[in-house]
């Protein structure tokens, strides 16, 4: 659903600034650490009068030097602009465009951090300069330009956002800080497709999702040690553990995390059903993907 906001010049109306809610938010990576997302807008601009009774134009307006600051709360994420100007029509105009928000990965990071399993919502506070066109003997001239502000909440989809994060490549960077090649190594997929589900319920958070998320964890640590690489338990002697390998440490460390997240999937157990929060799943999915990444670093 797209929200609008009137503009007025001189406290009179002279149009609307839309902010449109996509199936699909455009972004691209900058270098190495930039990335580019672009908010995308409709600006209606009317154009009064009638030529046939007034000069040979009737008066156009014209916005330029478009741009909002981006909020969450009260957390200010830096600025969006415009590049270019818009101009009305007759009756009136209905130009598409966007606001350019260009900012670090770190920072994207910390909106997701902030926004956690609420969707993905943004606050723009727009400022603009709106002038009107007109013709005066023949020559069009501009009237002297007023500030045109606006404020507005947009909420987009949670699909479309988080399509954009895996567009740009930082979905897993965002949310679990240990990169991962996207595909599977060979013979691997069974664990990689356990790992996509346990990712995907944590995008979808909620209590549900981040339970999901550790049940995931769990197929996938079966999945692993159904390959041929079983876990092992650590010994009871501190002599014993002390002289354990560091490939050897690991393998228990993979039996800890197994244990970690097994009741999750045992109503029957003690302590009943399991809730496990956004914490607590995000420190299980870290450690599956940072014991994959050294096991397949190479």
């Amino acid at each position: 659903m797209a929200t609008e906001r009137p503009i007025t010049y001189d406290g009179i109306g002279v149009g609307s600034i839309e902010f449109e809610t996509p199936n699909q938010i455009d972004a691209r990576r900058l270098g190495a650490d930039r990335l580019s997302i672009l908010f995308p807008i409709i600006m209606h601009l009317e154009m009064r009068g009638d030529p046939t009774k007034e000069a040979r134009y009737p008066p156009q307006p014209l916005l330029s030097n478009l741009s909002a600051s981006v909020w969450y709360q009260d957390q200010f994420l830096g600025y969006a602009r415009h590049r270019g100007f818009f101009t009305g029509g007759s009756p009136r105009s209905n130009q598409p465009g966007h606001l350019v928000w260009n900012e670090s990965r770190a920072t994207l990071a910390f909106y997701e951090e902030l926004r956690g399993e609420r969707p993905p919502s943004i606050r723009f506070d727009v400022s603009g300069e709106l002038c009107y066109v007109k013709d005066v003997l023949g020559v069009r001239v501009q009237t002297e330009p007023k500030p045109m502000t606006a404020n507005v909440e947009v909420t987009y989809s949670r699909d479309a956002w988080v399509a954009m994060l895996r567009l740009l490549k930082v979905a897993d960077i965002v949310i679990v800080e240990v990169p991962l090649p996207e595909d599977a190594p060979p013979g691997w997929a069974t664990v990689w497709e356990a790992l996509r589900r346990a990712r995907e319920a944590f995008e979808q958070g909620g209590r549900h999702g981040w339970t999901t998320c550790v049940l995931s964890v769990r197929h996938a640590l079966e999945a692993w040690e159904a390959l041929g690489e079983p876990e092992a338990t650590w010994p009871d002697d501190r002599k014993q553990r002390e002289a354990l390998s560091k490939q050897e440490r690991l393998k228990r460390l993979r039996w800890s995390l197994h244990q970690a997240a097994h009741p999750v999937a045992h109503a029957d157990q003690p302590q009943g059903f399991e809730e496990w929060t956004r914490e607590e799943a995000r420190f299980v999915l870290s450690q599956l993907c940072g014991l994959l990444r050294m096991r397949h670093r190479d």
